[in-house]
């Protein structure tokens, strides 16, 4: 919503979840934000029309949890930009599951809402398993995330060989180029000009 006030871009939003797509449609409708939705896997999607654009942030890029569909992400998403067009794509690393095992578990309440978050990190497969319970006007739902914390380097590679220019990799929030111990990478990718 934040991108809205400037001017001449328009937007298509995506997600696989029909529900998500219906609470995004009606924040964007309430917030008078114009955006395209539809329902999408991002590992295999048909962009109608070029992009100059495409973002995928907070972990969803985690949420693949193999090689293979990761490179059908980075296909999928290259052929949907226009040439010279960039993919703005973040992750967390290992780095960040094993500096911050002390916070695997909380817990927080306020008025008629609890919730309770458990976490574990299997070093091995790299796979972090978090479990949410949550407890609204004495219904109790349970959900579980499974990610898949990748490296910069295997990022950029899959990237490259799926047609990508790595352009910039930046540590968390901020502008600094990446390093061995960041927790969270920000990669800047272009699908080149003459292709």
């Amino acid at each position: 919503m934040r991108l809205q006030p400037r001017g001449g871009y328009r937007y298509r939003a995506t997600d696989r979840s029909p529900a998500m797509i219906r609470l995004a449609r009606a924040k964007a409708e309430r917030h008078e934000v114009p955006a395209r939705f539809a329902v999408a896997d991002f590992t295999d999607y048909d962009a109608r029309e070029p992009a100059d654009a495409a973002l995928l942030l907070y972990d969803g890029l985690n949420y693949v949890l193999r090689e293979d569909p990761l490179r059908a992400l980075f296909r999928c998403t290259r052929r949907a930009l226009r040439p010279g067009g960039v993919f703005i794509v973040d992750h967390t690393t290992p780095i960040n599951s094993t500096n911050n095992a002390e916070d695997f578990e909380d817990e927080g309440r306020a008025e008629d809402f609890r919730y309770k978050r458990r976490s574990r990190y299997d070093e091995a497969t790299r796979l972090h398993t978090t479990t949410f319970e949550v407890q609204v006007n004495g219904q109790t739902y349970r959900e579980e995330h499974v990610q898949r914390t990748y490296d910069p380097v295997t990022i950029r590679r899959l990237a490259e060989e799926s047609g990508f220019e790595a352009v910039a990799a930046y540590d968390g929030f901020t502008t600094a180029p990446d390093a061995p111990d960041s927790e969270r990478v920000h990669h800047v990718l272009r699908r080149p000009a003459r292709q």
